[in-house]
């Protein structure tokens, strides 16, 4: 056989090995798995799970008032209060803080708080009695909304590193952040100028901006909430007219896809090598 013909060969070989690999993809992607259950127990909600499987939500004690809890590796534990009867836990980091809100000393008010190394730690607020955190990122940024001074409104509000920053409005009276990512962005939902309606809003930078503004082309719709914001800036939201939309920044990289291609064709090179 000439030389020639082997090159031929080798690449024929190769090319085929690439074509199976895409045509595996798809079925890769769409693969749905069966699962198996853990009880967590009864008058239990489960609120939120980060990426190694700790679960945190709230769990009803004897005589009925609720408690955060954290679910790790089997166990259960009831994560307490801010002084008062009941607590509730809606968000988890991949390090395993935890935030929500608990009523304090005496139930007079309650405060979003963040637990960390199985300390609970007051956020306060932006003047007013009440607070409730949402979201939570890896470096352990809070997001949520406070009612400001003399409970004349609520705003959303950034915690971190003992600050509580009140986010603003966009023009209205009232807004609250919903979801944040690892650069310390915010979404959620605020009133417009006159509180004449909601909108989405995305915080970034020091700025919040309507959401609906930054769409193009349009959607024929007004987006009125925002709930969920991810590392790569794709935002979940939803509209007026009943529809979730994905919001996709423009470009985006897709690190999720890439890698498995990465990772599959460096198999099919790794074959090839094997076969010189």
């Amino acid at each position: 056989m000439t030389k020639n013909c082997e090159e031929f060969m080798n690449r024929s070989s190769f090319l085929r090995s690439a074509l199976v690999v895409a045509s595996c993809l798809p079925a890769l992607a769409a693969a749905v798995p069966t699962y198996t259950a853990i009880d967590l127990g009864g008058a239990t909600t489960g609120l939120g799970i980060n990426a190694s499987g700790q679960v945190t939500g709230e769990t009803q004690q004897v005589g009925g008032n609720p408690h955060a809890f954290l679910y790790s590796s089997g166990s259960m534990t009831d994560l307490g209060t801010l002084g008062g009867v009941e607590s509730r836990a809606t968000s988890i980091n991949s390090v395993g803080q935890i935030t929500g809100s608990s009523s304090t000393t005496g139930d007079a008010s309650r405060h979003a708080f963040l637990y960390s190394g199985g300390i609970m730690t007051d956020l306060g607020t932006l003047g007013g009695t009440y607070s409730d955190g949402w979201g939570i990122n890896a470096s352990g940024q809070v997001t949520g909304f406070s009612s400001t001074t003399g409970e004349a409104s609520w705003h959303a509000f950034l915690y971190f590193s003992g600050i509580m920053t009140d986010l603003g409005t966009l023009g209205g009276t009232y807004s609250d952040g919903k979801g944040i990512n690892a650069l310390g962005q915010v979404v959620g939902t605020s009133n417009i100028s006159g509180d004449a309606d909601y909108h989405a809003f995305l915080y970034s930078d020091g700025l919040m901006y309507d959401l609906n503004d930054l769409l193009s082309p349009g959607i024929g719709t007004t987006l009125t909430d925002a709930h969920g914001i991810n590392d790569s800036g794709q935002i979940v939201a939803n509209g007026n007219n009943g529809h979730a939309y994905l919001l996709t920044p423009d470009p985006v990289p897709e690190p999720g896809s890439l890698l498995l291609l990465a990772t599959a064709l460096g198999s099919v090179f790794g074959l090839r090598r094997k076969q010189q």
